[in-house]
């Protein structure tokens, strides 16, 4: 996922892995993903990997390799040992940091704010093509507000096929060991380690994700942050248009039920 530090914090250029179901959700476009949300998202900053990276090259560099090969080094640079997080802890960070800095780019779909979580593949499945597949094509012929987006078929498509490439590591776990990185840390200087800063117990996932989500919305999204007033009006006119539309739902199903009990 993005730099936590350098070049700057929350630094990103593309939406690969995670990245591209947050950018996703925050624009609208992603309303429900096949995620387990107690699985463990073994998730990097790509800086601090980056630097694990030119460490270990360094340590083995110094070291003398034997000549049958058999004793390679395996650096396994991973959070789920010293700092792990979830996937519904990286969905709920991220949504309650988004909402601080929502973006003017996103759709008259983005009426929650963040993807539902759900672990049941068949329910999943039917939300995904309800909400993925038809509701673009209602939004583009039926739909009240006539909302003509070039290509908005063929991009849910897309996502659709995205999630379904991301679930199947989202609903796993996988068993770590990074002794090796550990023991490099401890072998650096005081120096290096200011220098090439990798140490993951030191990693803050709150503060993070605060860097994180801004630089979604600043280096993915193209959104500058002095547009956050104008978004946050736009946001609260979502919020307050599914309020409306859930209560009016709710007042049609209940009068519907009385007047077939009255019938």
């Amino acid at each position: 996922v993005s730099t936590r530090d350098e070049p700057v914090p929350g630094w990103i250029d593309n939406v690969y892995g995670p990245t591209g179901v947050f950018v996703g959700a925050g624009v609208g476009f992603i309303k429900t993903l096949h995620c387990d949300a107690s699985r463990i998202a073994n998730i990097v900053p790509v800086d601090m990997a980056v630097n694990a990276l030119i460490a270990s090259a360094w340590e083995v560099g110094n070291k003398t390799r034997p000549e049958n090969g058999d004793d390679i080094p395996i650096y396994n640079y991973v959070s789920s040992v010293q700092k792990p997080i979830t996937w519904g802890e990286f969905m709920e960070k991220g949504s309650r940091h988004g909402i601080e800095v929502p973006t003017v780019r996103a759709g008259i779909r983005d009426w929650s704010g963040s993807a539902r979580i759900t672990h049941h593949s068949v329910l999943d499945l039917e939300c995904g093509k309800s909400v993925h597949v038809n509701m673009p094509v209602q939004m583009e012929n039926y739909g009240p507000f006539r909302i003509r987006v070039p290509g908005l078929v063929k991009i849910y498509k897309k996502i659709n096929k995205f999630s379904d490439v991301i679930s199947y590591f989202s609903t796993r776990d996988w068993k770590f060991t990074n002794d090796n990185v550990q023991l490099l840390w401890k072998k650096m200087d005081k120096g290096d380690r200011n220098l090439f800063d990798f140490n993951m117990d030191e990693l803050d996932w709150e503060q993070y994700f605060h860097g994180y989500v801004r630089g979604v919305r600043i280096y993915l999204i193209k959104d500058e942050l002095s547009t956050i007033p104008q978004a946050k009006i736009k946001y609260q006119r979502f919020v307050w248009i599914h309020q409306i539309m859930k209560y009016f739902l709710m007042f049609l199903i209940i009068r519907i039920v009385w007047s077939v009990g009255i019938t």
